[in-house]
């Protein structure tokens, strides 16, 4: 409800309560026609009754669309600070509001449009160090994604891989599908068509190879290449995997490599070889080292490669240059190959447990609760789990 104090055609200055109704539809129309119809006049300093009504106005579009944002209503935010922008063009903290919201909605062209928004908002308020920032970044955002490839591996056409294929059109992914039929499938051949795959692609290349059966894509391309990007900035040269709650391994090492394995950041704190992300040249070096390292290894998991990589990895340099593997061969201390996406920035992952709830939906996007993060992949394993966790999440708005 927007208060305003005007006053009575013929009396003295009173209070008027004017419904929220008004502020939906053409508002300089409706607060005309308010005026007119309860014989309001200027305010106590003169403002025209409909001037200040439109002045109100826009406040309460900037309160409500905050609530909507709040209550995950991305579109209803972004719709409410536009029409805020219309009836305050020259108000900077209203064109600094609207290009935050078109940045928190990130739907395809929105960081176009934030640009735009967040000049005006730093031309009409030079001193906005918030407004000034976020400008940086939707114009980072709005930079041609890098040359980019997403890969997944398949011997047989599923409802898995069907639906894998649908979201990615849905958000205008291409996926190369690796593999094919009439090939004996082992996770062996995974490692070696990875590794041919980024062999014939230029090293620089952004790569990402996920499972077939059990992922959908939930972000677009840019979104994706951007989100690869910022981790690689912050892991130079390595490869990128998914992280889950839950450690599987297969192997008679299993209890020494659980025993020893990194804290990480919890709770995501497991690698998980069902997504994986880096420079092409990376990724190659990756697989190409996974499997020397196969030795007694029984083809079933990939996973349990990496893991053992990445246990030896971490493992600190002593004085003769040497990390001492507390599970397996003693590595060089040369730089790290792996790194693990620990807050699920790019790779949602349940590791399997239907039993909990770490991701939602807000505004038709995925978002993991426990990170505030928003996955542009996520994985479900788990034989029929998968299916009840993808019909849960479309249920509550998923599209795709």
């Amino acid at each position: 409800m927007l208060v305003l104090l005007l006053a009575l055609v013929r009396a003295d200055v009173v209070t008027v309560e004017i419904p929220e109704a008004l502020i939906d539809g053409d508002i300089p129309a409706n607060a005309a026609a308010y005026c007119r119809q309860h014989g309001l006049g200027p305010t106590p300093r003169g403002v025209a009754c409909a001037d200040a009504v439109l002045l109100d106005a826009g406040a309460s579009l900037g309160r409500r669309s905050l609530a909507r944002a709040a209550r995950g209503d991305a579109d209803g935010a972004v719709e409410d600070a536009r029409r805020r922008t219309e009836i305050a063009r020259q108000d900077a903290a209203a064109w600094r509001q609207y290009g935050l919201a078109l940045l928190d909605r990130n739907h395809e062209g929105d960081a176009r449009d934030a640009a735009a928004a967040l000049e005006l908002a730093v031309a009409g308020d030079p001193t906005d160090l918030g407004a000034a920032h976020s400008l940086a970044r939707a114009r980072a955002l709005t930079k041609p994604p890098a040359a980019l490839r997403v890969a997944t591996f398949a011997s047989a056409e599923t409802c898995g891989l069907r639906r894998l294929l649908a979201s990615a059109r849905h958000h205008g992914v291409d996926v190369d599908v690796l593999g094919g039929a009439n090939r004996t499938w082992h996770n062996g051949l995974k490692l070696e068509l990875l590794r041919a795959f980024c062999a014939s692609l230029r090293e620089d290349t952004l790569v990402v190879a996920v499972d077939g059966y059990d992922v959908i894509v939930t972000g677009g391309r840019g979104r994706i290449a951007n989100r690869i990007q910022q981790l690689l900035e912050r892991h130079p040269g390595r490869v990128v995997a998914s992280a889950d709650q839950t450690f599987y391994f297969r192997g008679p090492d299993e209890a020494c490599v659980g025993a020893h394995y990194p804290a990480g950041a919890q709770p995501y704190r497991f690698l998980n070889s069902g997504g994986l992300a880096g420079r092409a040249g990376d990724l190659e070096k990756v697989a190409a080292r996974a499997l020397r390292d196969a030795e007694g290894w029984d083809g079933v998991s990939d996973q349990t490669l990496l893991h053992r990589r990445f246990l030896a990895e971490a493992a600190p340099c002593d004085g003769e240059g040497v990390r001492r593997n507390p599970c397996g061969p003693d590595v060089p201390c040369a730089a790290r190959t792996l790194a693990l996406d620990h807050f699920q920035e790019l790779f949602g992952n349940t590791g399997g447990r239907a039993f909990l709830r770490d991701f939602g939906v807000v505004g038709g996007v995925l978002r993991n609760a426990l990170t505030d993060t928003l996955p542009s992949f996520l994985h479900c394993p788990g034989e029929r789990r998968f299916r009840a966790e993808f019909d849960r999440l479309a249920a509550l708005g998923l599209p795709g």
